[in-house]
């Protein structure tokens, strides 16, 4: 059976520096413990405490994947501060194979910025 979800496994292929900030992340030990993470469910869930590592973990796949960390599509990449770690240079993906050519990538905390600041130009309005 073929697997339809694009992306099925994240692996670390490159040593992070022991002197990086990044190995005293909680999801990113969990990475350089276990080598890699499928992610080849049909629902995943990144879940935890403010700095647990979610943001920097979701981060790094997208930008590994070509995205830009603050969202956007491949065609529509734009970055007003590199706001990333350095960690999708340590990431490979593995892909199954669907969807080919659609992707968008939005954070929910982008997502709530400018829904936010759109709520307050039409106060304004």
């Amino acid at each position: 059976m073929t697997n339809n979800f694009y992306i099925i496994k994240i692996t670390l292929n490159k040593q992070i520096d022991d002197s990086s900030y990044l190995i005293n992340i909680p999801a990113i030990k969990y990475l350089i413990d276990k080598q890699s993470l499928d992610i080849s469910n049909k629902g995943i869930f990144f879940v935890g405490e403010n700095g647990t590592g979610k943001s920097t973990l979701i981060d790094a796949i997208a930008v590994a994947h070509g995205f830009n960390a603050e969202g956007g599509t491949k065609n529509f990449n734009f970055s007003t501060i590199k706001s990333h770690s350095d960690l999708h240079k340590h990431l490979s993906l593995s892909k199954g194979g669907y969807p080919k050519d659609v992707f968008f990538f939005l954070e929910l905390k982008v997502f709530l910025m400018l829904l936010i600041i759109l709520m307050n130009y039409l106060v304004l309005i």
